[in-house]
């Protein structure tokens, strides 16, 4: 990983991608995501979402996904898959191209999302559908079910994340402040909905949150915590009692005018 603020979402783990693709993949049956469409994945990872496309749209259909690091994408065995090397800021895409564009968990780590977030609306074909996944970070906190014990090493952590994440430049609401972009470009149809997650101790998610080494030098170095209550705060995320809220994830989609 680099950097701390991006610890938590970037190069998500597979296991992350698949907690996330039920959600996923509920809003592509919404929008009628069938055979024949063209499909661009963006920012692919491990290939979960984009496998599922290459099932849905069949031989008729068509789905690039692309990543900058392709090597599990291009594991996926499929005739209708084009794996592509791609920097998503730098390089060109078509115009007037897909079906549908999908990117989650993307746009929040370039600076430059709402020129690449035009990008993807412009290659859309006119009646095509740009949907964006990201998150809203200022949502990991203590939820209501949380001990009082574990109050403290919970709300102590997220703070010192969030804190890390607000000074390397993050938007901790950023996923809320993505509908915006849709209408200034034009799209229709507008929809934007979120939830978010009760994480419990010793799940795949209570995993995922455990602080890296990199996270902790980090936060340490920092001041903002000590290594105990790092090493704390990952002894308590192996207890089914240690609960809390995870991030909230915006799911925004819009349409390009026929």
């Amino acid at each position: 990983m680099g950097t701390v603020g991006s610890d938590l979402t970037k190069e998500m783990p597979g296991a992350f991608e698949r907690e996330r693709d039920t959600a996923t993949i509920r809003y592509f049956d919404e929008i009628g995501v069938s055979s024949g469409w063209r499909c661009l994945e963006v920012g692919g990872g491990e290939g979960t979402i984009a496998e599922w496309l290459c099932q849905r749209v069949g031989t008729a259909g068509h789905v690039v996904a692309t990543e900058l690091d392709t090597r599990s994408l291009e594991a996926i065995v499929s005739p209708n898959i084009e794996v592509r090397r791609h920097d998503i800021v730098n390089d060109d895409l078509e115009i007037d191209r897909y079906d549908l564009v999908h990117a989650r968990y993307v746009l929040l780590h370039l600076k430059e999302w709402e020129v690449v977030l035009k990008k993807l609306a412009d290659s859309l074909r006119p009646g095509g559908w740009l949907f964006i996944e990201d998150p809203d970070l200022d949502e990991m906190k203590c939820d209501a079910a949380t001990e009082d014990v574990d109050r403290a090493i919970i709300g102590r952590h997220f703070d010192a994340v969030k804190q890390m994440m607000s000074k390397s430049g993050m938007d901790m609401n950023f996923g809320s402040n993505t509908l915006k972009a849709f209408k200034d470009n034009g799209l229709e149809s507008l929809k934007s909905e979120s939830n978010s997650q009760v994480v419990f101790g010793g799940s795949q998610m209570a995993e995922i949150f455990q602080p890296s080494a990199e996270m902790k030098d980090g936060l340490v170095s920092a001041g903002l915590v000590t290594g105990e209550e790092v090493d704390e705060f990952t002894d308590g995320t192996r207890k089914p009692t240690f609960v809390f809220r995870s991030v909230r994830t915006v799911f925004t989609l819009g349409r390009k005018p026929a």
